[in-house]
């Protein structure tokens, strides 16, 4: 396995910085045994035997206002990854495909006040050339809009209630409610307890 990665990055006069990234990563396999199928199906046993490419470029973004009291984070991500000698390792004549798959995402945090903060993010699959249960709705590219609201009571805690609508799934739309709350415990670099 290999994998080569960089980002530059740097501030725009006072209230702006940015950072941006590339990655490469690459292995190659023989005779992987892959193990898949849908829950009311059977398994289907495969075997890969060849070289697997992930692309990552990502970008991020930040604004504070000069009171430092609101501010905005865009942040964006984009995978590819490339996949050439998958055989059916149950069949007598193994056969061969690559698959190509790629998604992205984008989201916006915005805090709007100390404290508070609101977010939206898109995620997009496209499965193209996938195989297992991604084969049987070719077409189909999985999606999902999310939507956030926190507020942090101190440092050391948060409440977020999120809402999302997933079409990871084709033909099935899942409507999602979160409630979340995240505390952290133990010693802080401003305090000894």
């Amino acid at each position: 396995m290999r994998a080569i990665h960089a980002h530059l990055g740097g501030d725009i006069g006072d209230n702006h910085s940015w950072r941006g990234g590339l990655s490469l990563l690459k292995a190659d396999a023989a005779g992987q045994q892959l193990m898949f199928g849908a829950l009311d199906s059977p398994q289907s046993e495969l075997a890969f035997d060849g070289q697997t490419r992930v692309l990552i470029a990502d970008l991020v973004w930040k604004w504070t206002a000069d009171d430092a009291r609101t501010g905005l984070k865009l942040q964006a991500e984009y995978l590819q990854s490339r996949r050439g000698g998958l055989a059916e390792a149950v069949a007598s004549a193994p056969w061969a495909i690559s698959a190509r798959q790629s998604g992205w995402y984008l989201q916006g945090v915005y805090q709007f006040m100390p404290r508070w903060r609101t977010g939206l993010r898109v995620d997009r699959l496209d499965p193209a050339g996938a195989w297992g249960p991604q084969a049987d709705a070719p077409e189909h590219r999985p999606r999902r809009l999310s939507a956030m609201l926190d507020f942090s009571p101190s440092e050391f805690s948060r409440w977020r209630v999120q809402l999302a609508q997933d079409r990871a799934r084709a033909g099935i739309v899942d409507n999602q409610l979160f409630l979340q709350y995240q505390m952290l415990l133990g010693a802080h670099s401003a305090h000894r307890f």
